[in-house]
């Protein structure tokens, strides 16, 4: 905001029209909060039966924040002392309103970070490599799990580690976005983070190089006995295409069994694990979602089951959202056996849209069902075999093909289903 020296009042049509501009700002996004967002009126219109009542109520409480974001804009400009940007004050207004909903899924994009994000989904980016989850009590961000041969692998940085600072700012309260806004950036430049490994009780520093990140989200072999070993990081825009061409390539080498890995896949688009669901699915229901209004939706698997043969999943903890939609059409399918720990349930669907700026909203928008009507949302998928993961299949942090415990009981599961059958 441009002051004026020696306390000088500013020209009235500068002030009438650059407040305008603000007040018309902060008051569209204070509508949409009563009209959308506002948890106080969205419960009255639950009350109410008579729809007149309700938009009167919606149409005083609108007038009475408009005339107070008014005057606290003339508050702020006339006494003031220092400057202040405009876009900031905007978008924090933004920021707050979907922080007060509460949902550590519902955010507000700033045009950068919304580009940032539209970015990742495409299948490269700049970044040092880590793949992170806000902690169940939201205290703080832990590193999930790192990409094979990236900086942040290189460096030292370990699954597990929590992330604290980035350039010496404080990455406590921030969004996922905001942080990954922050990690990002050119190629070839460092980014020094500080991480708190809660292993060993203590803070590390590092220096880590931004790089092209091609994300592959899909890794496969052929393990003994016609296993076939498919690894799936995340559903993002290209995984589906990825895993059916994993996929063929295994069947060509004879594959008779097969194990996806989701451990650790915190999840990503529907469209992509519809997708690969009906790869492995015969003409069936893979989920279904059901918003506020009780609208449903329901995603199908055709006739054209590309792999018919025996099946076992992966999952555990980190296993969640769409990692939970192709695991529990899997098992209420009878399709397959569920192999690991109990998954992190996120039963709940997000909507992004783009608004004509660049910036964009994520709303929660519905909840979504296994195929037998659960809603796994805080709960979670049990495996239909239990297996902790061994100490000693984590060593350093990374995990040890040879020790990996759950992969070994699910290469079991279907040897012994095939055996079965």
């Amino acid at each position: 905001m441009k002051r004026y020296p020696d306390g000088e009042r500013k020209p009235k049509e500068e002030y009438g029209y650059r407040q305008g501009i603000l007040t018309g700002i902060l008051l569209t996004v204070l509508l949409f909060a009563v009209g959308v967002c506002g948890k106080e009126i969205w419960k009255l219109s639950r009350e109410r039966t008579v729809s007149w009542q309700t938009a009167a109520v919606e149409q005083v409480q609108s007038e009475q924040m408009g005339d107070k974001v008014e005057l606290l804009l003339q508050e702020i400009d006339e006494n003031f002392l220092f400057e202040y940007d405009e876009q900031e004050m905007a978008d924090a207004v933004y920021h707050t309103m979907l922080d007060a909903l509460e949902d550590p899924y519902s955010e507000y994009y700033t045009a950068e970070e919304y580009s940032t994000i539209r970015e990742k989904m495409s299948g490269s980016f700049y970044g040092i490599g880590v793949v992170m989850r806000l902690s169940e009590d939201e205290t703080h961000v832990e590193v999930v799990s790192l990409v094979d041969g990236s900086s942040a692998q290189e460096v030292g940085i370990l699954p597990g580690d929590w992330l604290c600072q980035a350039d010496g700012t404080s990455l406590k309260e921030m969004s996922l976005s905001e942080i990954v806004a922050l990690v990002r950036g050119k190629e070839g430049t460092t980014v020094h983070m500080q991480i708190y490994r809660p292993s060993e009780y203590a803070y590390y520093e590092y220096d880590v190089e931004r790089r092209k990140i091609e994300t592959d989200s899909v890794y496969s072999e052929m393990l003994e006995d016609s296993v076939g070993y498919i690894q799936i990081t995340e559903f993002d825009s290209v995984t589906d295409e990825q895993f059916q061409t994993a996929l063929e390539s295994l069947m060509d080498q004879g594959m008779e069994h097969l194990v996806i890995d989701l451990r650790n896949n915190l999840g990503g688009t529907v469209d992509s694990v519809v997708n690969i669901a009906d790869m492995l699915l015969p003409e069936e229901l893979i989920t279904y979602t059901e918003t506020k209004d009780g609208t449903r939706k329901e995603y199908r698997s055709d006739a054209d089951q590309l792999y018919q043969g025996s099946l076992a999943v992966l999952i555990n903890g980190n296993s969640a959202s769409a990692s939970e939609i192709l695991a529990g059409a899997v098992q209420d399918s009878d399709r397959g056996t569920l192999v690991g720990t109990t998954s992190f349930g996120k039963g709940i669907v997000q909507s992004v849209r783009m608004l004509s700026d660049g910036t964009a909203v994520k709303l929660t928008v519905a909840r979504y069902y296994t195929p037998n009507g659960t809603c796994i949302h805080e709960i979670g998928i049990e495996p239909d075999i239990t297996v902790e993961l061994s100490e000693e299949a984590t060593e350093d942090g990374l995990l040890e093909r040879e020790e990996d415990n759950q992969l070994e009981a699910a290469i079991q599961a279907v040897l012994e289903k095939s055996d079965q059958s």
